[in-house]
């Protein structure tokens, strides 16, 4: 069933994400959401910058757009930015886990425990760290780092191994 109908034509995906009864996709014009399976989509993201990753928990999303990183708790109907700690860099790779937010970004892995309002570097073991996908699979949160492969962290990304 084709589910892209008030999509902008121009609206290229870049990421797809279920969140309970949500639909997210993040485009190269900003955040949409479906409530009810990709009938009817409404742009939620701040203003129309793409965005390059996102996640979300529940009734909270993250999302990065450029060099800007953004928070909402409320399904994207208002937003706070929270790059704050991230020293500017581009965030290209976004994952939560339960209460733990991780950002990767081109100097390493970021995390925080209270929604993006104090981040900390979690680079431990890594090298040339450009981080471009963060996952988790059980209990080991994985990183794609640009041409140096991956590496895996068993404890919270207190220290990681290259696999």
């Amino acid at each position: 069933t084709k589910v892209n109908n008030n999509l902008p034509y121009y609206a290229d995906v870049n990421n797809v994400e279920v969140g309970g009864d949500n639909i997210f996709i993040g485009t190269v014009v900003g955040l949409y959401i479906s409530t009810n399976n990709g009938t009817v989509w409404t742009r939620v993201g701040p203003d129309h910058n793409p965005v390059f990753s996102f996640a979300s928990n529940g009734t909270n999303i993250f999302i990065s757009t450029y060099h800007e990183l953004f928070f909402s708790s409320n399904n994207g109907s208002s937003w706070t930015l929270i790059n704050d700690g991230l020293n500017g860099d581009m965030v290209r790779a976004l994952f939560v886990n339960d209460n733990l937010v991780f950002a990767g970004t081109q100097n390493g892995v970021n995390l925080s425990t209270n929604n993006g309002t104090i981040w900390k570097s979690v680079n431990n073991g890594m090298t040339n760290a450009n981080v471009r996908a963060i996952t988790c699979s059980g209990s080991n949160i994985i990183a794609n780092i640009y041409s140096y492969g991956f590496f895996v962290s068993s404890d919270n990304s207190n220290t990681w191994a290259q696999v």
